[in-house]
């Protein structure tokens, strides 16, 4: 894996950290209690388990991939790999 892709992927998970939800509601809720520090300790696990989701994702799709080398065409026509 590229640090191009690297890169892209902790963009995605820094902006997914962001969005309003559940885990947005946790980290202020937490900062608001306990301060800068005690939120940014939650944003970070925020982000660290979102980059396990994500990679437990791409994970199962390389599985699926080396299974059927057919899944590849029904992934790109669905839109789910390039």
């Amino acid at each position: 894996m590229n640090t191009d892709i690297l890169f892209a992927l902790f963009v995605a998970s820094f902006v997914n950290a962001a969005l309003p939800g559940p885990c947005m509601i946790a980290t202020m809720g937490r900062t608001l209690r306990g301060g800068w520090r005690k939120g940014a300790l939650v944003s970070l696990g925020v982000l660290a388990a979102d980059t396990l989701h994500i990679a437990a994702a791409i994970a199962a799709l390389l599985g699926v991939l080396s299974l059927s080398p057919a899944a590849l065409i029904a992934m790109k026509w669905a839109g789910i790999a390039a």
